[in-house]
């Protein structure tokens, strides 16, 4: 009998033991707990939180979503194809009531502003880029919300996107692009969801938190409440970026330039040589190369001319022209060596002034104004004029060697001003410096 007492004793001394040390253990634990874990535990989301269903509408109204865009990276512009890709963040801020905790009424919540919790263990709006051609996300139980003790919720969404834009290319490689893109809750309508455009000012206007293009920089975000689709809001994103045009000007523009330079400098040898029509071929087999090189780095369509093409169209016309130019000022002064007569009227009314002599003679102009052309001849001198046949041919090579130059020096400063110009007017937006 007093064995069983004894042993009835050991049972409940060790029953108190086990109770006695539980309660230390999980006491300890409690005051281990960080805020954060307490806030957790107190909120119970696997029992008391349905993340399925929308949080309760604000004042009786729908659910405000405000909605911005940091852009991380700008990876690829194809201006072929209209297209660019966009590496972003699209931060979206709501307010759920259900994950609000009073800290006024417990102690062990007063020290704690803030929480972090999975995406996939709440309620997130359904917020997705419309009309995407190609889109990347993260899994939801890889991000992390904050969430404040009035419930306020900001969510980070990470997406890359290929999208279609319509680029203007009138400028390039000058030119700067603005690209959209389109976000809305396509499940629920602005009855259940609305969504706002986060304001921000002019000055920070720029979010790029990570690497630039090679060719190009982000310049401006901006997003702004676009307009409704039906019953639907749609938050517009316009992404600025401007090309990088130095590397097209150190390998392009420069170098033809000085080959067109060297061109109208060539007209400074002799006329009657070889050696300024072997230089113009040159010139232009060059220019032919750099054109070829132009085709294949401009971008190809028709309903805009690049300024680029327009210069190289420009500089291989000058080229040609001073070719086909010095040939002819060559047969001119050929023909002067022969003492061959000029014997087309229209020669002699463009280059020598005027339409008499059509045989090798030496004639006054009181003979001309016996003729039926007298009237365009009003301006020549009285005085008699006495030629030669090589002479004249000599004035008109010389006159049309004083044309071309005229011409290629007019046409080349003409587009190296538009080249300018073009710049200039773009060099507001231009990338900045980090």
């Amino acid at each position: 009998m007093r064995t069983q007492q004894y042993s009835d004793l050991c049972c409940r001394l060790c029953v108190a033991v086990l109770v006695l040390l539980s309660s230390g253990v999980h006491s300890q634990t409690e005051e281990a707990a960080s805020g954060e874990e307490q806030v957790i535990r107190w909120l119970n989301l696997t029992a008391r939180y349905c993340k399925e269903a929308a949080p309760p509408q604000d004042n009786g109204t729908a659910t405000l979503v405000t909605v911005d865009c940091l852009v991380n990276e700008l990876l690829e512009v194809n201006d072929v194809k209209q297209l660019f890709s966009l590496d972003s963040y699209i931060m979206l801020q709501w307010t759920d009531r259900r994950l609000a905790w009073d800290r006024s009424g417990n102690a062990e919540l007063l020290t704690t502003d803030e929480i972090f919790l999975p995406l996939d263990m709440i309620w997130v709006p359904d917020v997705i880029v419309m009309r995407p051609i190609d889109i990347r996300s993260f899994e939801k139980n890889r991000l992390l919300a904050k969430v404040l003790a009035n419930g306020q919720v900001t969510a980070l969404l990470s997406y890359g996107t290929t999208n279609k834009c319509k680029m203007k290319l009138n400028d390039f490689p000058f030119d700067s692009q603005h690209c959209s893109i389109y976000l809305s809750s396509v499940a629920k309508g602005s009855k259940y969801i609305r969504l706002k455009a986060l304001p921000r000012p002019n000055d920070q206007q720029i979010v790029v938190t990570a690497s630039q293009n090679n060719e190009f920089c982000v310049t401006n975000v901006n997003t702004s409440w676009n307009s409704k689709m039906g019953q639907h809001d749609i938050v517009n994103i316009t992404v600025s970026f401007k090309r990088r045009p130095l590397y097209y000007v150190i390998v392009l523009i420069i170098p033809s330039a000085l080959i067109l330079a060297t061109c109208i400098f060539g007209f400074l040898l002799p006329a009657d040589s070889g050696d300024r029509l072997a230089l113009n071929v040159a010139i232009l087999l060059s220019m032919s190369v750099f054109l070829q090189l132009a085709g294949s780095i401009t971008p190809a369509q028709s309903e805009s001319v690049p300024v680029l093409t327009w210069y190289f169209t420009v500089a291989m016309a000058v080229t040609a022209l001073s070719t086909i130019g010095s040939i002819v000022v060559h047969l001119c002064y050929r023909r002067a060596a022969s003492r061959e007569a000029v014997s087309s009227p229209v020669l002699r009314l463009l280059f020598l002034n005027r339409l008499c002599g059509w045989k090798n003679t030496v004639q006054s102009v009181e003979n001309c104004k016996e003729s039926n052309q007298a009237q365009s001849l009003e301006s020549v001198s009285m005085t008699t004029i006495k030629t030669s046949p090589g002479s004249e041919w000599q004035q008109i090579g010389s006159a049309i060697d004083r044309l071309l130059i005229i011409c290629s020096v007019s046409c080349s400063v003409a587009v190296l001003l538009l080249i300018f110009v073009t710049a200039v007017k773009n060099a507001s937006s231009w990338c900045p410096t980090y």
